[in-house]
């Protein structure tokens, strides 16, 4: 079932010509690239409290994550399929098990930190229901 799925993606992919590829690429290399400085600049920039909590969430994110890879042991999808056919320097660049995602992790966690941030500082938003 997960190869159709992908299947199905894959060829839409190839139907635009690879239209997207660059922008999905460069979405990807903001998380690899400036995603990591991030709980950086907030505990210097913004608030060491908030920023001793970001850090200390992704850090144990990190490693819920890398224990739960460990334990999956999901294979890359054009490891499990010779009909997929990944785009860009996938082959090279994303290495190790697929599941669970880091880069869905990442995002999941700095959008709660945030959250959790907005929600603190403004206590104005405890009165909206």
């Amino acid at each position: 079932m997960d190869i159709q799925y992908l299947l199905f993606l894959q060829n839409i992919r190839m139907a635009t010509g690879g239209a997207f590829d660059e922008f999905f690429n460069a979405i990807s290399k903001i998380a690899v690239d400036i995603m990591p400085f991030l709980p950086f600049i907030v505990f210097w920039c913004v608030s060491k409290k908030w920023g001793y909590r970001y850090l200390t969430t992704l850090g144990v994110g990190e490693l819920v994550n890398g224990i739960v890879k460990l334990t999956v042991c999901a294979y890359r999808p054009w490891i499990r399929s010779d009909l997929i056919q990944p785009a860009g320097d996938s082959k090279v660049a994303a290495t190790g098990y697929s599941f669970p995602s880091g880069h869905t992790m990442i995002s999941t966690l700095t959008t709660s930190c945030f959250t959790e941030a907005v929600s603190c500082d403004f206590p104005v938003a405890e009165g909206i229901s």
